[in-house]
């Protein structure tokens, strides 16, 4: 019975010591030392290189010398992990162009001029020309929109058309003007364009000759 106590005794000093023992674990260098916040600690040979878990929040840190305010952990071919800067969320083109001058409109398609440059980062646009080179391939937000100069006198439409490398890639109208007003259309769509594609804006007129006024343009990257 007496050794029986003994066993029992020493059973219930090595649980509770190993409880005590293995409540934290440290692995790699100085394996005796860990920081008394941690649950968890893999160290590197490379002095502040390592990964912990913290034993009160759970949160992972990892230390492997890349790590910085606002970096992402990324993976590169072979499963290696380090922290990177995220890319730049600029597009690399934004347009915003606006014509300043009334712009006579003859019967068929008519090249709508834009001569004002607000905003063209990358320098893809040209006022002379009113066109667009495109950078690179991707997806792109088009819109485009303007008025007609004069009243007119019964119904009247005007039809908005994007051109890409001079073919029409889509177009916005509408056919139901009230008399007496100046009716104004605008044109919105995204679009996959390459590089080096041409873009440009065109109306369409099956009347005589009369002016539009108030254009505006804007063309902006959306992604690859």
């Amino acid at each position: 019975m007496k050794m029986n106590k003994i066993f029992t005794t020493a059973l219930f000093f090595a649980f509770t010591a190993s409880t005590t023992l293995f409540a934290q674990v440290k692995i790699g260098t100085n394996p005796t030392s860990i920081d008394p916040t941690n649950n968890l600690e893999v160290e590197a040979s490379t002095p502040d290189r390592v990964i912990a878990i913290d034993k009160t929040t759970g949160k992972v840190t990892i230390k492997d010398g890349t790590e910085g305010d606002g970096k992402i952990l990324t993976s590169d071919i072979n499963g290696t992990a380090s922290w990177k800067t995220p890319l730049s969320q600029n597009t690399e083109l934004w347009i915003y162009a606006k014509s300043t001058v009334d712009q006579a409109i003859p019967t068929g398609y008519t090249k709508i001029l834009f001569d004002t440059e607000l905003e063209d980062r990358g320098n893809n646009f040209s006022p002379g020309t009113s066109q667009v080179i495109v950078p690179s391939s991707g997806i792109y937000q088009v819109n485009a929109g303007l008025k007609k100069v004069t009243n007119t006198s019964s119904t009247f439409n005007i039809g908005l058309t994007i051109y890409v490398n001079g073919t029409s890639a889509f177009a916005g109208y509408d056919d139901s003007w009230t008399e007496n007003a100046k009716p104004n259309v605008n044109i919105s769509n995204s679009i996959f364009l390459n590089a080096g594609d041409v873009v440009d804006v065109r109306i369409k007129s099956s009347f005589a000759k009369y002016s539009i006024a108030e254009g505006h343009f804007t063309m902006i990257k959306l992604s690859n």
